[in-house]
C-alpha cells in the first residue's frame, strides 16, 4: 500500500471554552478521509461526528488525511453551530492540505456575536494540528 498521501494531514481540536454548549455540524470531507486516532489506516464516517455536541470545558476531535493508493491530499469542512439558539451558525470552517503543494489552506468565515473563535495551526507541510478554540460572550 502507498501511504504517501498519508503526510497531508489534519487533526482538528475544537475546544469549548465557553459556559455554553456548541455543536459540530454539517462535517464533509471533500478529499481525503477521516481516520481514527493515531491510525491513519482505520477511516471513521463523517457520521461519527455529526451532532456532536461539546460541553463547556470540553474538547472534540477529528482527524483527516490523504487516502492511500492516489495523489491527493485532504480537504473539506465543517460548521460550529450555537444548539441553544436553534442551531445558528457561529463559524463555517475550511480546510485543504494538497498533494504536492505547500499551499495549505485553513480559512474560517461567518459571524456569530454571541462567541468569539480563535484557531492557530502548528503545521508546517502539513496543516497539522488545528486549535480551534471558542467562547461565548
Amino acid at each position: 500500500m502507498d501511504t504517501k498521501a498519508y503526510a497531508q494531514w489534519v487533526i482538528v481540536l475544537i475546544n469549548n471554552k465557553g459556559s455554553e454548549p456548541l455543536k459540530l455540524k454539517s462535517l464533509n470531507v471533500i478529499t481525503g478521509k477521516l481516520y481514527a486516532d493515531g491510525n491513519k489506516d482505520v477511516e471513521v464516517p463523517a457520521s461519527d461526528y455529526e451532532g456532536k455536541v461539546v460541553a463547556p470545558g470540553e474538547k472534540l476531535q477529528f482527524n483527516s488525511c490523504g487516502l492511500a493508493n492516489t495523489p491527493e491530499g485532504t480537504s473539506g469542512t465543517f460548521d460550529l453551530v450555537d444548539p441553544i439558539e436553534d442551531d445558528k451558525l457561529i463559524r463555517h470552517f475550511y480546510w485543504n492540505c494538497p498533494w504536492g503543494s505547500h499551499n495549505n489552506e485553513w480559512e474560517v468565515t461567518g459571524t456569530n456575536s454571541k462567541w468569539v473563535v480563535e484557531s492557530h495551526s502548528n503545521g508546517m507541510e502539513a496543516l497539522g494540528v488545528v486549535t480551534v478554540d471558542a467562547m461565548n460572550k
